[in-house]
């Protein structure tokens, strides 16, 4: 038996779900009616995904792991808190470990999580980590 879920995207909807997502704190908290911080990272929350943390409140898990807190605005913090660059072979290879390697083929995230080692890669439209060169990825 096939079993739909109405409140997520269809497979005709997603495109117009990720184009109509919140992408700043400004939106989202007139929404969710609620005052939130300014954040120095690109912010993402699909209406769909929104509609769930509204549902599940201030102290759900949902609302704390997508919804800024001012307390993440209280320092700078690290631009590369794992050490991605170190690590990086070429633009979209990290190699951390002898016996595995990350590719990253976009910098495109269909969600930004506040906990995300990559926020800050991710909202920098300069960052050559995501910048496609598949030839040397490959190689």
């Amino acid at each position: 038996m096939l079993k739909i879920n109405l409140n997520s995207p269809t497979p005709e909807s997603w495109q117009q779900e990720m184009k109509d997502a919140y992408t700043n704190t400004h939106q989202l908290s007139v929404y969710l009616q609620t005052d939130l911080p300014k954040v120095n990272y690109t912010l993402f929350v699909t209406k769909s995904l929104a509609l769930k943390i509204k549902k599940s409140g201030i102290d759900s898990p949902l609302w704390k792991q997508f919804i800024p807190a001012r307390e993440e605005n209280d320092s700078e913090g690290l631009y590369d808190p794992i050490g991605d660059h170190a690590h990086q072979k070429t633009n979209q290879l990290i190699h951390r470990y002898e016996n595995r390697a990350l590719i990253m083929p976009t910098k495109i995230c269909p969600v930004a999580c506040r906990y995300c080692f990559r926020k800050n890669e991710l909202s920098n439209s300069e960052e050559e980590l995501f910048k496609p060169d598949w030839a040397k990825t490959f190689e």
